[in-house]
């Protein structure tokens, strides 16, 4: 596998952005690529956010997908969580004070054995002015060099999963199909799912304490969902 990361440091042409700019990017994965379409982990966008003002400022992240070829599959981290692909803004928020640097943001893109390239735009936006902000887009290109234009975004539908930490089960309102789990590091959990009646249960009592997504197909299309266990 050949995987090679364009780190780009971004510079002060993002101060256009607002009036009184806050923050800045002092550094961006703004090109990933890879020709493994099926990563036990996949390779990350990273980004180092700066507060580069005389004060606090409580900091989120806002996402666009630009496009997305299709059977990729986007997610990213802020701070202590990540989030799956029907969430768009962080609801977490990290304060950073005066000429301090947060480096937990991670940008993802699962490939799922498909080559193509799928593009994400990330805003990194203080809470106390929506237009302070600074951006950057991001390209994530799997497979050979040449390949297919990206499709536009699928629509992804978010479904309940439930965990029992009596039973140590995770159960989804889903009636059948595949079902791909993965944890906060985009790695791969392998979890046998059957039906129960009401939806896809399985066992859990091998998992650590964390957040995991699921995604799945039925006829519907696409479906996602997030789910924490907690171990005592």
């Amino acid at each position: 596998m050949k995987l090679h990361i364009l780190s780009v440091f971004i510079l002060s042409v993002f101060s256009f952005n607002a009036i009184g700019q806050s923050l800045k990017l002092d550094l961006a994965d703004t090109v990933v690529n890879s020709e493994d379409l099926n990563p036990i982990s996949p390779d990350a966008s990273h980004a180092i956010i700066r507060n580069i003002s005389t004060g606090f400022r409580n900091v989120k992240v806002k996402r666009q997908v630009i496009s997305q070829q299709a059977g990729h599959v986007t997610y990213f981290c802020w701070g202590p969580s990540c989030y799956g692909p029907n969430t768009n803004e962080s609801p977490d928020i990290i304060a950073l004070d005066s000429q301090t640097v947060d480096s937990s943001f991670k940008g993802y893109v699962a490939p799922n054995g498909v080559a193509g390239i799928t593009k994400v735009r990330y805003c990194f936006q203080t809470t106390e002015n929506p237009l302070d902000e600074v951006c950057y887009t991001v390209t994530h290109n799997f497979g050979a060099t040449s390949v297919m234009p990206a499709t536009p975004v699928s629509r992804v539908t978010a479904v309940q999963a439930k965990y029992d930490p009596t039973s140590q089960t995770i159960h989804v309102e889903v009636n059948g199909g595949k079902i791909d789990v993965m944890n906060m590091l985009g790695q791969q959990v392998v979890l046998t799912f059957r039906y129960d009646g009401a939806g896809m249960s399985a066992d859990a009592s091998t998992l650590k304490t964390g957040y995991y997504f699921l995604f799945g197909r039925n006829e519907s299309g696409p479906w996602s969902a997030r789910v924490v266990v907690s171990k005592q």
